[in-house]
């Protein structure tokens, strides 16, 4: 997730944003994966991935919004990709401290 989240930052600061929906799904997919592993649950099918993810209680702020703007395949808007992910990290930053994971973030690159 954190190299996901690098390549988002750094499309931002010198593009190309045509790379932006594909690291969108990336992101929302590693995201179930880490909420299943956390719920201890298998899913069902790979289409299935995201819908299930979202039926969990416990999960990050902003898994939602990216799984549905993932879902609805609405990702021609680069600034709102990149505010849906950003949230998104933010939030998996915050869920990740509160359940007692941690995410070891480089202090040389600034993504906290």
């Amino acid at each position: 997730m954190y190299e996901y989240i690098g390549k988002l930052r750094n499309i931002k600061i010198q593009g190309p944003e045509t790379f932006l929906p594909t690291l969108a799904i990336k992101i929302a997919t590693a995201g179930a994966m880490i909420l299943g592993l956390h719920n201890k649950r298998y899913f069902t099918t790979s289409a299935q991935v995201l819908p299930e993810a979202r039926a969990f209680t416990d999960k990050p702020e902003g898994f939602d919004a990216l799984c549905e703007m993932v879902m609805s395949g609405y990702l021609s808007e680069p600034k709102q990709i990149m505010n849906v992910c950003e949230n998104f990290w933010k939030g998996l930053l915050s869920w990740s401290a509160k359940n007692g994971y941690v995410i070891k973030c480089s202090n040389d690159i600034p993504f906290i």
